[in-house]
């Protein structure tokens, strides 16, 4: 599963931010989709006009990049604890015996 923090393709884009956003935001924003690094640097200078209410934002994240990273989380664990020797315990099974406070919020796995 790739990154549950980046936009991968343009319809996932455009899902997200096309109820919230112009179009023609949308139009120049999607140019950016799949930059990273030096090249994401460089396309940031194009949308200093752009701004998005904290409201907007919030309401993007639990909608969609929220039920993304639960996807991911779970989707992590189910491995992790599959590949687990018997008569080893793993650093989770430790901190439960120990009761230390879990790698994750239990609301995201």
């Amino acid at each position: 599963m790739s990154d549950p923090f980046v936009i991968s393709s343009r319809d996932e884009f455009m899902g997200d931010w096309g109820p919230i956003l112009t179009e023609d935001q949308l139009k120049r924003l999607a140019k950016a989709i799949g930059k990273t690094g030096t090249a994401a640097k460089n396309f940031a200078g194009n949308y200093t006009d752009i701004t998005i209410k904290r409201a907007d934002a919030d309401t993007v994240f639990m909608r969609s990049t929220l039920p993304r990273i639960r996807l991911w989380a779970a989707k992590t664990f189910f491995f992790s604890f599959h590949i687990v020797r018997e008569d080893r315990p793993t650093k989770i099974q430790r901190m439960s015996i120990n009761h230390e406070r879990p790698l994750l919020p239990p609301s995201l796995v």
